[in-house]
């Protein structure tokens, strides 16, 4: 009798598995990894938005450190002639020499800067990694000119085109992390778009 049973019992439990949809698994999967996925993608991700910051505002100043100790106020190292160089200039204004002799208030303008950066990235959803990558990538270039602001007064810029004013690595990182954000927001505004023209 036991074994007769045990037969019966393993004839229904293989005819349960066979009428059971391979999809439930698979949905079910996908129903409870959601949840995990949207909480990553609308997550602070400050461990990652300060290295990067960090690392940026680190090489800003290591690249003007060797630029300041190596080379005198306006000497010039030609790479390309005529289109590219490296130049020591002090710059008091803004990013790229822009509305030089007032360093003491560009000093405060980048302070709000960064807090304004600060509380849109902890405001903003959702927060892709476009965005924190855009949002870390401004704070560490902010950081870098303002220690230069604090420490000397002016602002170190080295890198030179012909066609453009000096910057420096710092200037480059607040420029891609705004080009970022920018991307961002055109690739959030498609998705929208998308979304509206494709209704459930």
């Amino acid at each position: 009798m036991n074994v007769r049973e045990n037969r019966r019992k393993n004839t229904k439990t293989a005819a349960s598995n066979v009428c059971k949809d391979p999809a439930e698994g698979d949905l079910k999967s996908f129903l409870d990894s959601a949840p995990a996925e949207q909480k990553m993608h609308h997550s602070l991700k400050l461990p990652l938005v300060l290295s990067i910051a960090l690392i940026v505002a680190l090489a800003d100043q290591l690249t003007k450190w060797i630029i300041v100790r190596n080379m005198y106020l306006h000497e010039s190292i030609q790479v390309i002639p005529g289109i590219f160089s490296i130049t020591r200039i002090h710059n008091t204004g803004i990013a790229f020499g822009l509305f030089p002799g007032i360093p003491d208030v560009f000093t405060v303008i980048t302070l709000m800067s960064m807090l304004i950066v600060v509380y849109f990235y902890l405001t903003i959803e959702p927060r892709t990694m476009l965005l924190t990558v855009g949002c870390a990538l401004i704070l560490g270039g902010a950081l870098g000119n303002l220690l230069d602001r604090f420490r000397l007064g002016y602002v170190v810029d080295f890198i030179h085109f012909s066609f453009w004013p000096a910057f420096n690595v710092a200037d480059s990182s607040v420029s891609i992390g705004v080009a970022l954000l920018l991307l961002n927001f055109l690739m959030e505004k498609k998705g929208l778009a998308e979304d509206a023209s494709h209704p459930v």
